[in-house]
């Protein structure tokens, strides 16, 4: 078998790093942002200077040309000259994206965060704002809520970090998994998010019990007795006489509620209660009619808390 020859260089084989349009082919540019792990972005400084106060303020120093890698002085005189950078190229890329009118942006969580982090650095508010403004538009990021709450409560994005926060609800406490962003917060805000948490519990599970003994903010769905109704009942510490498959259910709600404190929760135990219901304890009136309309009720009052 033919074998690699000794001294040939594995890392050859790697494709170069796409730093399109922030590559030699750009004519226009003036300057060269040279990330710590040594690759080269030719950019436009006007970009730069509009978008970064301390770029701006970095422009204005007396700059490194290229002497180190040519002899050449009509070379040297044509090239723009270099700032070193203590970014790493992919975080810097996806700062540059956000910067130029020719990019074709990444929408990755990650990306997005890299390039938050050098925007926050560099002082580049707007980009800043555009890029929270972002995470709140695009619900997929949603999918990941710890993660996001982090980023939120890091860089000062309230909405973004309530709607993260809300997120969270429908993973239990104890499920969660660390993801890296929680280095950059305080202990403090996390502490918040697992009071929100448990507060939330509680308000789920107490609307649930109120429920399942008045059917005072049901009457809509629910009058006592419902006019078909044959279920077996029982009468409840406040004298409300109702149907024992009421009480199953409720009792369902509230232990899942203090898990998951979101009314999708109640539309979650349609499947659990469904074994319970098709027992005598519901007559044929309730499975078909009132307990779907019931499930309606429960989400809107819970969704509410």
């Amino acid at each position: 078998m033919p074998t690699m020859a000794a001294g040939t260089d594995q890392a050859s084989s790697t494709p170069p790093f796409n730093k399109s349009p922030f590559d030699a082919t750009d004519t226009a540019a003036d300057v060269i942002l040279r990330s710590c792990d040594g690759e080269d972005f030719y950019v436009q400084s006007a970009l730069l200077t509009l978008a970064s106060p301390v770029f701006a303020t970095m422009l204005t120093l007396p700059q490194k040309m290229h002497t180190e890698e040519t002899t050449d002085l009509s070379a040297r005189s044509s090239s723009p000259p270099i700032i070193d950078l203590a970014d790493d190229k992919e975080s810097l890329y996806q700062l540059l994206l956000w910067c130029g009118p020719r990019a074709v942006r990444s929408w990755k969580l990650e990306d997005i965060e890299g390039a938050l982090r050098l925007a926050d650095k560099y002082d580049m508010r707007g980009i800043v704002k555009h890029l929270g403004e972002t995470l709140m538009r695009i619900s997929a990021y949603l999918e990941e809520p710890m993660k996001l709450y982090a980023i939120g409560i890091q860089y000062g994005f309230e909405e973004v970090a309530r709607a993260a926060a809300k997120e969270t609800l429908n993973h239990p406490l104890e499920t969660r998994q660390f993801v890296p962003q929680l280095h950059n917060i305080s202990a403090a805000a996390l502490h918040r998010l697992h009071e929100y948490y448990f507060a939330c519990g509680l308000a789920g599970m107490g609307v649930a019990k109120k429920l399942g003994e008045t059917t005072q903010d049901l009457a809509t769905w629910y009058p006592p007795p419902p006019p078909m109704c044959v279920c077996p009942s029982e009468r409840i510490a406040s004298g409300f006489l109702r149907s024992k498959w009421w009480g199953v259910y409720i009792n369902l709600v509230q232990e899942e509620l203090k898990i998951r404190p979101r009314d999708a929760t109640v539309l979650g135990l349609i499947a659990h209660a469904a074994g319970p219901l098709q027992t005598p304890l519901a007559c044929a009136y309730c499975r078909a009619l009132v307990f779907p309309d019931l499930i309606i009720a429960v989400c809107i009052k819970v969704g509410g808390v």
